[in-house]
């Protein structure tokens, strides 16, 4: 005679398996905090090789992040400007660098009037943000005026546009991290491809005459 069900041959009450499933989890928490240590042990050892080594571990960050930064770096294919604001004493304007064909990553410059190059320094976004608003060119307390306090420095600064706009505002949807992910499945990811952007764009504007090396 075949039994039925399991039931028909041991039956216990439903907190008689809790003693394994409790034993299962502190394990994984105890297993969980002897990584967290070897971690620590292993970010300090880390830590100093860095300092001891900075090219080398440069490259394997780069190499961590994917494509297009394990790439030799490529010039820019084409460079469209349109000004935003002059007079005598600086420019601002919007600028689109073709990193690669057909794909203009974009910023805003802002350049002094000036005899002699100065330095260039980025100001850049955060998260739902853009080169307007950290340049104010509306209302935005959460920046305060970042762009132009840098450039009151005395420097000319890029103000570069990331993958990270706020949709409902600003364009459409980005899709950044169905965007990572199609990275990913190439070599790449996200920010690999925005650093690299970022890369060229300086050594684009460092050719300018307005800004130093």
């Amino acid at each position: 005679m075949y039994m039925k069900t399991v039931s028909d041959l041991y039956h216990e009450e439903p907190n008689v398996g809790n003693v394994y499933r409790e034993q299962y989890l502190n394990g994984l928490d105890a297993l969980i905090q002897r990584k967290q240590r070897e971690a620590v042990k292993n970010r300090d050892d880390v830590g100093r090789q860095i300092l001891l080594q900075p090219e080398l571990y440069r490259e394997w960050y780069r190499s961590m992040l994917g494509w297009p930064l394990t790439e030799s770096a490529s010039p820019i294919l084409n460079v469209q400007e349109n000004p935003v604001f002059e007079n005598e004493e600086a420019q601002i304007t919007r600028i689109q660098l073709e990193v690669f064909e057909n794909l203009p990553f974009y910023g805003i410059l802002f350049t002094h009037k000036s005899e002699t190059p100065l330095p260039l320094v980025l100001s850049q976004h955060g998260g739902l943000g853009t080169p307007e608003i950290c340049s104010s060119f509306f209302d935005s307390a959460n920046y305060n005026d970042m762009s132009m306090r840098l450039f009151r420095q005395g420097v000319n600064v890029f103000a570069p546009q990331l993958l990270l706009w706020n949709p409902e505002s600003f364009g459409p949807d980005h899709k950044r991290g169905d965007h990572d992910v199609q990275l990913k499945q190439l070599g790449g990811s996200i920010a690999a491809f925005e650093i690299y952007c970022l890369e060229r764009a300086i050594d684009y504007l460092q050719t300018r005459p307005e800004c130093s090396g």
